[in-house]
């Protein structure tokens, strides 16, 4: 199991990228869409 999650993340880390790059998006897009459980978080402690 621990070999399975050694490579998974390093394949996700790749993948993602490249299949995001095929996409008709603009590339903030990424990491926006990383950060929104953050966003999330921080709304729900700040009471919104």
């Amino acid at each position: 199991m621990k070999t399975l999650l050694k490579i998974e993340e390093p394949a996700e880390a790749l993948l993602t990228p490249a299949v995001f790059a095929r996409l008709p998006y603009a590339w903030w897009v990424l990491p926006a869409t990383f950060l929104l459980p953050d966003l999330n978080m921080a709304g729900y402690l700040a009471g919104w």
